[in-house]
């Protein structure tokens, strides 16, 4: 505890004087920045589900085809939250309202950044350059991945690992069964 300067009185404030010590938190602490909790599921994050086995974490496809599957996830998203639509081979911004999570909230920002650009593919292949990274960093911001080391001392890489086997493998029932259904809509 500090001491007073000379003259004052702990009588009257004693807060200015007593600092309580830092409490260590009892696990890591993550930057969820706007992430919610994980209470419906996210395209991409099916879809990251589906392109990587779910007890490994080791990927299912090529680097390029889980990168685009991944950035039309992204797209998808806007467009059940209603941001986007979809004519022909473009896409056009109806609704600049941010959304709550934060990776749709910017993947929106650059699109509206650059209204001039509105073919699907110009979006899907620049969205590709960073799609991976990105749902990894929200997947693991709500606590649905977390990283391992896998491979030899000098060739070591990372992967993501899900934490709950049993959701990763829902994935697979959830999309099997919106198939037999025909719930699955997409934009014409």
């Amino acid at each position: 505890m500090n001491t007073p300067p000379s003259g004052a009185s702990h009588d009257h404030a004693p807060h200015l004087y007593e600092h309580p010590a830092p409490v260590e938190p009892a696990r890591p602490v993550r930057a969820v920045g706007s992430a919610a909790a994980h209470t419906t599921a996210r395209l991409a994050d099916e879809f990251f589900y589906l392109a990587h086995d779910d007890q490994t974490g080791r990927p299912r496809l090529f680097e390029s085809a889980t990168a685009h599957g991944l950035a039309a996830a992204l797209l998808a998203e806007l467009y059940r939250e209603g941001r986007v639509t979809f004519e022909g081979r473009h896409m056009r911004v109806i609704n600049t309202v941010p959304p709550k999570d934060w990776l749709q909230h910017l993947v929106l920002d650059r699109l509206v950044a650059e209204p001039r650009h509105t073919a699907t593919r110009t979006w899907l292949s620049f969205l590709a350059t960073t799609s991976c990274e990105q749902v990894i960093t929200r997947m693991w911001q709500l606590g649905l991945l977390r990283p391992e080391q896998v491979g030899r001392l000098w060739r070591q890489r990372t992967v993501y690992v899900p934490t709950d086997v049993n959701t990763a493998a829902w994935s697979w029932a959830r999309l099997s069964f919106q198939l037999r259904n025909y719930q699955l809509r997409f934009p014409r």
